[in-house]
Parts: structure tokens; C-alpha cells; sequence
């Protein structure tokens, strides 16, 4: 797999996290999942070399500096970048207070820490 490590999930999970490929460095982990769709598998990187924001901008990921990762769901998934935006704030709530800048950033007292990126290919998502 080109320098990917499989990784059988320990979480008690029925679709998402059933498997786990982690690779030190990937051109992007959205394009990985876009090319191999297996619903519920998440691809996590240290690093990304091709990594993209919304319209097509480029994104930076260096190595040791943040959670680069996406999951591969099977079919369109309508409103999903809203929901995960509001998942991810709820989820972090008790640590730290967030505030969704739509569509898709978290910010923390005015900074974003987080992008969401949902992309769409051939039944096939990646967020």
C-alpha cells in the first residue's frame, strides 16, 4: 500500500473506523478516499503534499502540527458539511467554546482550528 499502515479499529464502531490506513506522508487524504471508496474506511496522514481547502485552494499540513485525516462514505450525502461542523463543535464544547464560521471553519476566541472539506465522486464521499 505504498507506505500505508492498516490498522484494525479498536472502536466499537459499525461503518466509520472499521479499518484505518495511517501513512507519514500522502499527496491528500481526500483524493485517497475519493479513489478508493470503502465506506466507513478513514485515511489519516502526518502529512499531506496536495492537500486542498474549498475551491480548490491548497492546504498546508506539516507534519506533527494537526489531525489530517477524511473518511470515505459510500453515496451523495446532502448536508453533510453542516452536520459535521456541528458534530465537531459539540464534540470539542466541554474543552474549549467554538463558534462555526458556515460553511465549513471552527474557530476558537477568533481562530480557526478547524476546515471541513466534503467532496463528492462517482458515489462517493469524502469528508
Amino acid at each position: 500500500m505504498n507506505g500505508a499502515a492498516t490498522y484494525s479499529s479498536l472502536l466499537d464502531t459499525a461503518l466509520v473506523g472499521r479499518k484505518v490506513l495511517a501513512f507519514d506522508e500522502i499527496d491528500s487524504t481526500n483524493t485517497y478516499a475519493l479513489d478508493h471508496c470503502e465506506d466507513g474506511l478513514v485515511i489519516v496522514a502526518d502529512r499531506q503534499t496536495a492537500g486542498r481547502g474549498r475551491l480548490g485552494r491548497s492546504w498546508h499540513s506539516a507534519p506533527g502540527l494537526g489531525l489530517w485525516f477524511t473518511v470515505a462514505l459510500e453515496g451523495h450525502l446532502e448536508g453533510l458539511s453542516f452536520g459535521a461542523a456541528l458534530a465537531v463543535r459539540d464534540a470539542l464544547a466541554p474543552r474549549s467554546p467554538l463558534k462555526i464560521k458556515w460553511p465549513n471553519d471552527l474557530l476558537c476566541h477568533g481562530k480557526k482550528i478547524c476546515g471541513i472539506l466534503v467532496e463528492h465522486r462517482a458515489g462517493c464521499t469524502a469528508l
